[in-house]
């Protein structure tokens, strides 16, 4: 699922708490360029359930259990087993889409439970803080000529600035510190990474 927007889901259903999102059983899921806001727990996920096979046609004529089978769930090509790969499909999540839930007690970004006991689900991995919605980034409009780096410039968040980890050009990622650096409320990209005059698409720079 992807390039979606999901919002407004809060509240409590069945006595859990709703979610944009929920993910469960055997569910085999890939999630990226969503955006979540506004619900109580963005992407709620529950692994390790216990699911129990049955013969019938109907709800009258079930069949005593056959067998019994634990599941995982596999979002973004982790399979959630344990806290360990749950942290790594969480941060996937909250890195690969824009979820910003409510800032309230006890809202989440992403909530990875263990469905083992229905009852009393464990936690395998919680974010509260969700993504980091972008500042708007703004051209330079000045002093645009072959030999002189490029300043673009935004409200400074330190949060985000902090959590700017690569810059491309064209499709090809430049190297910090010396293809472009970051400061407050600025990324400047050197002059030596234009080596041409050329007009550039507006999404040629990707933060």
């Amino acid at each position: 699922m992807s390039n979606n927007t999901i919002k407004g889901y809060q509240g409590l259903i069945n006595g859990s708490s709703s979610a944009g999102v929920l993910l469960k059983d055997d569910v085999n899921a890939s999630l990226n360029d969503n955006t979540i806001g506004g619900c109580t727990e963005g992407v709620k996920v529950l692994t390790g359930d216990t699911v129990d096979y049955k013969t019938g046609t109907d709800m009258t004529t079930w069949q005593p259990i056959l067998t019994q089978e634990t599941v995982y769930a596999q979002v973004n090509g982790t399979t959630i087993l344990d806290s360990v790969s749950a942290e790594t499909a969480g941060v996937a999540l909250v890195s690969g889409n824009v979820i910003t839930p409510p800032i309230a007690e006890g809202v989440l970004a992403v909530d990875i439970l263990n469905g083992a006991d229905p009852v009393n689900l464990a936690v395998l991995y919680h974010s509260a803080s969700g993504s980091l919605e972008p500042p708007d980034l703004s051209a330079d409009t000045t002093n645009n000529s072959l030999g002189q780096p490029i300043d673009i410039t935004f409200t400074d968040d330190s949060a985000w600035t902090g959590a700017i980890m690569s810059v491309s050009l064209d499709g090809t990622a430049l190297t910090a510190g010396s293809q472009y650096t970051v400061s407050a409320g600025k990324i400047t990209i050197a002059a030596a990474s234009f080596s041409t005059v050329k007009d550039f698409a507006p999404d040629a720079i990707i933060v």
